[in-house]
């Protein structure tokens, strides 16, 4: 009975696994032929994407989307290998590589395409689209056409604000008008000069740019900055042409050339033809340094995403030069305030001021004789007093132990902060008289160490501030 019952199971078991594996052979020969082999014809794109389901809800929107990224793979591919790359300046200047700069960078401009047709399981949806490569030469002709009827209205609408002395909105819709003709570098393009103003084509465009670049004019006067401030005033700048038109709202980036030198990143040039020049940090070691301005174009071009895109490519054609503008620094006004005591009573000073003075020497730095006409006060107190182990040493030696007291401070004189203060207390000096053990303490090792250590704190205090 129980070998019967065993046969039955493994009957029913066998049944189960030929109906499973009858099931997964029809469905592989229910597979359209398009998702085995790609489909290949001489007048149709196409385009074929899958999509697992176990991705959620979206698959068929993911397999329309490599599926149209497919076909504009395909497409991107044909014209690469049968188009012409024409000259877009003379002498042939511009070649093959400009080709990988100008190609299809997603599926959203393909229009035209038809669905031909799609399946899926259980476990995936496929798509099979494609295009007439008839129908979509025409619409591309037909939308290159709009684009370069749209450049050359840019064109003369800029050059139409030229003549009226409005330089900047010219700029912008040049630049503009070059953004828009970039996807066509690659192909033959002919400007309506009628409506461009005389521009025939790209060439045209960067000259013009180029041109009006070149016409940027930056005056000022050596300015004379005072290092190591708390704030500083705006150092104004005259931006103007060089025909005596106005370069009002033209932003740029500003680009001190010492690392130690800081300004805040971006300015436009106001109604008056000025440009403020924002200072956050000046360092005082630099004498003389240059400001490097660059008109900001991605800023320029801040509401056209499109445009600010092609600036890389306008780069290749047009090499930007950054103007520049000197400025010197003042040396830092330097006034020291020394104050000496051994063991309470007033020491001699002149060593001590002696060693900073001499150390703090050169041409980022000059010493004044009041404190009022200082930029930077350094205060240095120095003072003996008898050291707690003294009785100890005292009882078991007969040596008086003296310990010096070394405060620094650096303060800056137009508000009064603090730039450095430092504080050591680990000077001794020992002899059979506590005023001598004081005089060997300014004498010591450690004291001539600690000196050498806050010469080197102030100097990177003031000097790399």
């Amino acid at each position: 009975m129980k070998r019967n019952v065993a046969m039955g199971w493994i009957i029913v078991f066998a049944g189960w696994f030929f109906l499973l594996q009858s099931q997964n052979l029809s469905g592989t020969q229910n597979l359209p032929l398009w998702t085995k082999t790609r489909p290949n014809s001489a007048f149709k794109y196409v385009g074929i994407g899958f999509c697992e389901k176990s991705k959620g809800q979206g698959y068929r929107m993911e397999a329309k989307k490599n599926a149209l990224f497919d076909l504009a793979s395909e497409i991107k591919v044909d014209i690469s290998s049968n188009s012409v790359l024409y000259s877009v300046q003379n002498n042939n200047q511009y070649n093959e590589s400009f080709n990988s700069l100008i190609k299809l960078s997603n599926s959203d401009n393909l229009e035209g395409y038809q669905l031909v047709d799609s399946y899926e399981d259980q476990d995936q949806y496929w798509v099979y689209y494609q295009l007439d490569k008839e129908d979509y030469a025409k619409i591309k002709a037909q939308k290159k056409q709009r684009i370069l009827d749209q450049s050359a209205q840019l064109l003369g609408q800029a050059k139409n604000e030229e003549k009226s002395g409005i330089l900047t909105p010219s700029l912008t819709k040049r630049l503009q008008a070059f953004a828009l003709i970039v996807p066509y570098l690659n192909e033959e393009i002919k400007l309506n000069t009628g409506l461009s103003g005389g521009c025939s084509g790209p060439s045209d465009i960067t000259s013009l740019i180029q041109n009006q670049l070149q016409d940027l004019v930056i005056e000022s006067k050596e300015p004379v900055l005072k290092p190591l401030q708390p704030t500083y005033l705006p150092v104004s700048l005259e931006v103007r042409s060089k025909k005596g038109a106005s370069w009002a709202q033209l932003p740029f980036l500003v680009k001190p050339e010492s690392e130690h030198v800081a300004v805040e990143v971006s300015e436009a040039v106001n109604s008056q033809n000025k440009i403020n020049i924002k200072f956050t940090e000046i360092g005082n070691d630099v004498n003389t340094s240059q400001i490097l301005l660059e008109p900001d174009l991605k800023t320029l071009l801040k509401n056209d995403s499109s445009a600010q895109m092609c600036l890389k490519v306008l780069q290749r054609f047009i090499p930007l030069q950054p103007l520049s503008v000197s400025f010197r620094v003042e040396p830092v006004r330097l006034f020291m305030k020394s104050e000496t005591y051994n063991l309470g009573r007033s020491w001699n000073t002149s060593d001590l001021q002696n060693a900073v003075l001499n150390k703090l020497q050169g041409t980022e730095c000059t010493w004044v004789n009041s404190e009022s006409e200082s930029d930077l006060v350094i205060q240095v107190t120095a003072q003996t007093q008898e050291a707690n182990d003294n009785d100890w040493l005292s009882n078991q030696y007969n040596l008086q132990l003296v310990n010096l007291l070394l405060k620094v401070k650096v303060l800056r004189k137009s508000d009064a902060s603090e730039l450095l203060n430092l504080q050591y207390n680990d000077i001794y000096g020992y002899s059979n008289s506590l005023e001598r053990a004081g005089a060997n303490a300014f004498t010591s090792h450690g004291f001539n160490e600690r000196l050498a250590e806050i010469i080197f704190e102030i100097k990177h205090k003031i000097f790399q501030y």
